[in-house]
């Protein structure tokens, strides 16, 4: 039992029973639900020319369920062992109780069905830094929301899983993630890191409630073991750096990336959010030198969830496979 992941630029269709696929566009953000088997998320977000747009999550598995979400605008797809799941939220002037909402819908739904472990999640915000009704920044109006879902369901920090919350073009959220059956994840912190879930107040209501890397055990002796790392950046302790200097950033960001890559490892697949168009040279040489040639990469404009944060990075690590 595994989960594998692929970034492309067409669609291929048909290859597997059961399939979330992400695609990153100028289209509006959107969700498509075949009943098939096949989920797909379109999210309103600008890619580099020439980087791959879209990211395809499937299992071996043959599809055993797929449904919509009743009170929520969102729909998932399992596996005898898999769960992957998808949703919007539109445009409001108050993100906190839609959020929660949501969010313990599609949980409980997992949980029904026999999947109680979290793996990876996402969230694409539109206008992340602006201000609600209630003048509280976006991200942090949806990490409320998010904290509360979990409260309430009793996800504290051991279980909570890798995430990225990061922005997008169009108004509203859109947010997917991944789940299993059996205990396949270790949650992993940096230790050069306050864990999220752990921030002081000042960064809102509600701290972020993710880890920062999810570790997949094993399928099978030959397979390779992924980590799934969190959207990164240059935090050290729960501060920014570098404010302001895209190099600098870069440098910790990398340096928080290394601790997840032991010898033997590498990253194969890896997301870089930037904000500024000016910087894009600067990131794409140095992500190119750090990766290698081999790491399919997408980079993706789009502010981050805190204001002087110019680059965030996630990435899947695969072992053995140096």
């Amino acid at each position: 039992m595994v989960f594998d992941v692929d970034y492309r630029n067409e669609w291929h269709g048909g290859e597997t029973a059961a399939e979330l696929e992400v695609v990153f566009t100028d289209q509006l953000s959107g969700l498509s639900f075949s009943g098939d088997g096949a989920l797909r998320l379109d999210v309103n977000i600008d890619v580099v020319a020439g980087s791959p747009t879209r990211e395809v999550w499937t299992t071996p598995e043959p599809l055993e369920g797929c449904e919509k979400l009743c009170g929520t605008d969102g729909a998932y797809v399992h596996t005898r062992n898999i769960f992957m799941c998808a949703g919007l939220i539109p445009e409001q002037d108050s993100y906190s109780a839609v959020t929660e909402e949501a969010y313990r819908e599609a949980i409980s739904a997992q949980r029904k069905l026999g999947f109680p472990y979290l793996v990876r999640m996402w969230n694409y915000l539109g206008d992340i830094n602006g201000m609600n009704s209630e003048n509280l920044e976006i991200y942090r109006d949806f990490c409320r929301g998010r904290a509360q879902a979990f409260e309430q369901l009793g996800v504290d920090g051991t279980h909570m899983p890798a995430a990225t919350g990061i922005g997008k073009s169009d108004p509203g959220i859109v947010w997917y993630y991944l789940a299993s059956r059996t205990p396949i994840v270790q949650n992993i912190e940096n230790p050069n890191q306050m864990p999220a879930y752990t921030y002081p107040r000042r960064y809102g209501p509600k701290s972020p409630s993710f880890s920062r890397a999810s570790r997949l055990v094993r399928a099978a002796e030959s397979a390779p073991v992924k980590t799934l790392v969190s959207g990164t950046a240059a935090i050290i302790g729960h501060e920014s750096q570098h404010i302001g200097n895209v190099d600098g950033q870069l440098d910790i960001t990398f340096q928080h990336l290394a601790h997840f890559c032991d010898a033997g490892s590498r990253y194969s697949e890896v997301k870089v959010y930037y904000r500024c168009d000016e910087d894009v040279p600067t990131i794409i040489a140095r992500c190119t030198e750090f990766f290698g040639p081999e790491a399919k990469i997408i980079y993706l404009k789009s502010d981050v969830c805190r204001e002087e944060l110019l680059v965030e990075i996630e990435g899947v690590v695969k072992e053995g496979v140096a």
